[in-house]
């Protein structure tokens, strides 16, 4: 997974990290617009997690990028930590906003949060990056990670790909579910705010990173996710299904439990 996310970064990170049209070229790039869809993106993620005091707050971002969000958070938290596996893409991002003295950017393993220290952290982010580890496991090894980072009363807000979902409508299913209750809506809210600049792809490089398994990722057995959340110590406060197409993305909001 670290080779290939390496080999895509390496070929174009800006539409490895998006898959839109509008980033295919490289060599026609508009930068200003990549770092606005991250903010938009970031802002309007963030509405959904109760923080306060963002300006004292730390935080780490799993799988940043080229900083695409990371410059957003920069403006909003005292520290932060931006880790990726893609050693292109954390040679990038700090290319880019190596300036910022409160990031540290980070080149991660692919399998845990180190060298972060254990209750050490207020709040971890990670979209639409999960979806795209290529074992269940992993994802899972990610979540019990983040209960082990974050401080007592600490937040996360979580991007994956699930499967095994129950049915919503059994009373004694949500109660097993511990507090987590129907999802709130179907919409791409996390998109609102953006206007896109629709094409048509000119090359096949969404062919070529097809052929990568990291491209693909997987899905997340919802028994395992519920079961791996209360072993580690984290709530659930908000819980979102979106379907698109024949995937199933959740988005959960967090909080770790006092000790």
């Amino acid at each position: 997974m670290k080779q290939q996310w390496q080999r895509m970064a390496e070929m174009n990170p800006f539409f490895g990290i998006t898959s839109w049209p509008e980033f295919e070229d490289s060599a026609q790039l508009d930068t200003a617009y990549f770092w606005d869809i991250g903010r938009i993106h970031a802002h309007n993620l963030l509405q959904k997690v109760p923080l306060r005091h963002l300006n004292h707050l730390s935080m780490v971002e799993i799988g940043c990028g080229v900083g695409r969000m990371t410059h957003f958070f920069a403006e909003c938290f005292a520290q932060v930590t931006a880790m990726d596996i893609s050693r292109e893409m954390i040679t990038r991002a700090r290319d880019f906003w190596g300036h910022l003295e409160h990031v540290r950017f980070i080149e991660g393993n692919g399998a845990d949060l180190k060298p972060v220290a254990d209750s050490d952290i207020d709040f971890v982010f990670s979209f639409y990056v999960l979806n795209h580890v290529t074992n269940p496991e992993v994802v899972l090894g990610y979540v019990r990670e983040t209960g082990r980072v974050l401080k007592d009363g600490g937040h996360a807000l979580l991007h994956m790909r699930v499967r095994d979902l129950p049915d919503w409508s059994q009373a004694r299913l949500r109660s097993k579910l511990r507090r987590i209750g129907r999802p709130l809506s179907q919409q791409l809210w996390w998109n609102e705010g953006i206007v896109r600049r629709e094409r048509e792809m000119k090359t096949d490089l969404i062919g070529h990173f097809s052929e990568f398994d990291a491209w693909h990722g997987c899905e997340v057995p919802w028994p395992d996710l519920i079961n791996t959340l209360r072993e580690s110590g984290l709530d659930t406060l908000w819980v979102d299904i979106a379907e698109m197409g024949q995937t199933k993305f959740v988005f959960l909001v967090l909080r770790k439990q006092a000790a």
